[in-house]
C-alpha cells in the first residue's frame, strides 16, 4: 500500500521537484496503522524525491465522496512540492 502511495506521489510531482508533504486519507475501517505506515514510508521513499517528505495521515469516512468509497479504502489526497518544472 505505502509503496503505491509513494509511486503516485512521484508520478504527480513536477519533474525535478522535491516532495515536502504527502497527505494520505484512509477510511475508518482501513486496518493500516499510522505508525507502521510512517515506518514503511521512510523505507519506500528512501533515495527518491519524497525521501524528506512528511506523511500526514487522515482517518475518517466523512468525505463527500464517501458514497463512492468503502471505509476500507485509502487514497492519496494531495502532495506539496518545492521547485520543479511547471
Amino acid at each position: 500500500m505505502i509503496t503505491r502511495v509513494v509511486e503516485l506521489a512521484l508520478e504527480a510531482a513536477p519533474e525535478n521537484a522535491v516532495i515536502r508533504r504527502i497527505q494520505l486519507h484512509v477510511g475508518a475501517l482501513c486496518d493500516a496503522d499510522p505508525l507502521w505506515l510512517e515506518r514503511y514510508f521512510r523505507v519506500a521513499a528512501r533515495g527518491s524525491a519524497a525521501e524528506s517528505a512528511s506523511l500526514d495521515i487522515r482517518r475518517d469516512d466523512s468525505t463527500p465522496e464517501a458514497d463512492r468509497r468503502r471505509p476500507t479504502d485509502y487514497w492519496l489526497e494531495s502532495i506539496e512540492v518545492l521547485g520543479g518544472e511547471p
